[in-house]
């Protein structure tokens, strides 16, 4: 059971097991590791575009630019990478989310709330799309009419492809993952991951379209 499911608990283990392991940790997530004043150790993670802090005193996460707190369940998925990181170099290789461990019994379910969502809400076709892709820094993915890659975690990158639709077939969308994803996160957190980038593209072409 992963810690998204028990950030109770799951927080608890972190602690012993980031005493034990903590640099290695950063090596494995590829999270930068620093000291700052009186030796306290933190480590620095990039999440969806933000930069967080983990603080070595009392293992919180904040935002590195404001020292807020994010969410319990944002704290949930980064320290979750962390622990889950084993320094897998990404392989740049793509695959379905059915790909996944265990993704086969809910890959139904995944396409319905990220692929299909995002060409049900988003107003435009291809071309908002690649307008949106462009908006958030996506990098050029070779699949499909048009694709990027989003960089979500440090060592986890997410593709997101679409499919122009015709008269015969509609269009059609889905997010893809290295195969080697599961190394840093585990499958249900993966499918957190690729919703919350739906979700960001939807607002970004939503945010374009206002303009």
């Amino acid at each position: 059971m992963s810690l998204l499911h028990n950030s109770s608990s799951g927080l608890t283990g972190w602690l012993r097991w980031s005493r034990r392991r903590g640099r290695r940790c950063a090596a494995s997530s590829r999270a930068n590791w620093r000291y700052i004043a009186a030796a306290s150790r933190t480590r620095t993670a990039t999440s969806a575009w933000q930069e967080y802090v983990i603080a070595g005193r009392d293992f919180t996460v904040r935002r590195a630019d404001t020292g807020e707190e994010p969410s319990s369940f944002i704290q949930s998925i980064i320290l979750t990478y962390l622990v889950t990181a084993d320094g897998t170099t990404p392989s740049s290789r793509w695959v379905g989310f059915r790909e996944l461990p265990d993704g086969l019994f809910y890959v139904q379910a995944f396409q319905g709330y990220t692929g299909d969502r995002l060409v049900r809400e988003l107003g435009g076709g291809i071309e908002a799309f690649r307008r949106a892709g462009e908006r958030l820094g996506g990098g050029p993915l070779e699949i499909g009419d048009a694709g990027y890659v989003f960089r979500v975690l440090p060592r986890v990158h997410l593709g997101l492809v679409y499919w122009e639709g015709d008269e015969e077939f509609p269009s059609q969308a889905r997010v893809l993952f290295e195969d080697t994803a599961a190394h840093y996160m585990p499958t249900d957190g993966l499918a957190i991951l690729g919703s919350q980038l739906v979700g960001r593209m939807l607002k970004a072409a939503q945010d374009l379209g206002r303009r």
